[in-house]
């Protein structure tokens, strides 16, 4: 209370050394490592609070604030695909808010920033843009952003040809990024906490479930007309995520 206090009044360096002091002294408390983690992004500490609100996604992996603010900070600092890992939990953990609205606007934005429509009609094209070093303590995802623009592209084609759903755009492009994902390498937290998350969902056989469930302030077509065909593995998707063991973070 004595860190959102000073906070609050705009005494960021003070919040900051009350909140260090709380989580040394309870370093299993996922929210002071928040709060910490709030008052340094205020501060415009990026690189300071990503590792803090690590801790916090870790402590109380079903928290959906932390990974909607770690999504933030990754955004801010150019992590591409972490972010849009990030944003998507946080639409697992909160599928149907003001705040999950404006999380989709965010991932719409991401996920397609790679491809754009050519000045023909039947020109589609892909830009790749690598992560420079730096960004690369998260882990390698150059391999998942190719695969994720290629399938958003082919997608795009087979749409001109047959019409496809958002649904069915949607889980095509996170099947993708799953099947990538599980060969990611890196030790960075989005590498180790995150990816094999969306692989072993991938394995399972739970991207359109995923889909359907994390993205309902969405609602893209065709989900529902999938839901009512698929209870049974909507149950087994709740189950398994329910039984899931997020690692850790270092």
């Amino acid at each position: 209370m004595l860190g959102n206090s000073l906070d609050d009044l705009g005494k960021r360096a003070e919040a900051i050394d009350v909140f260090k002091a709380a989580t040394k002294q309870a370093p299993g408390t996922a929210m002071l490592h928040f709060n910490l983690g709030l008052a340094l992004t205020r501060s415009g500490k990026y690189r300071d609070a990503k590792k803090v609100i690590q801790q916090s996604v870790s402590l109380d992996p079903n928290h959906a604030s932390s990974p909607y603010l770690l999504a933030n900070i990754y955004n801010e600092m150019g992590y591409r695909v972490p972010a849009i890992l990030a944003l998507s939990r946080l639409l697992l953990i909160e599928p149907a808010s003001p705040r999950s609205k404006e999380a989709l606007l965010m991932l719409d934005r991401l996920i397609g920033a790679g491809v754009t429509t050519g000045t023909q009609s039947n020109q589609i094209n892909i830009t790749l843009a690598l992560s420079p070093e730096s960004n690369k303590d998260e882990g390698d995802f150059d391999a998942v952003d190719l695969a994720m623009s290629i399938s958003i592209a082919a997608m795009q084609i087979e749409t001109k040809e047959h019409e496809n759903s958002k649904f069915q755009l949607l889980a095509a492009t996170y099947g993708a990024m799953a099947e990538v994902l599980a060969r990611t390498k890196g030790n960075g937290f989005a590498a180790r906490y995150y990816a094999p998350f969306f692989a072993e969902m991938d394995k399972q056989g739970f991207i359109q479930a995923f889909v359907h469930s994390a993205f309902q302030a969405g609602q893209p077509a065709g989900s529902d007309e999938w839901a009512k065909e698929n209870e049974g593995k909507l149950s087994d998707f709740q189950a398994w995520l329910s039984a899931y063991r997020w690692r850790a973070a270092k």
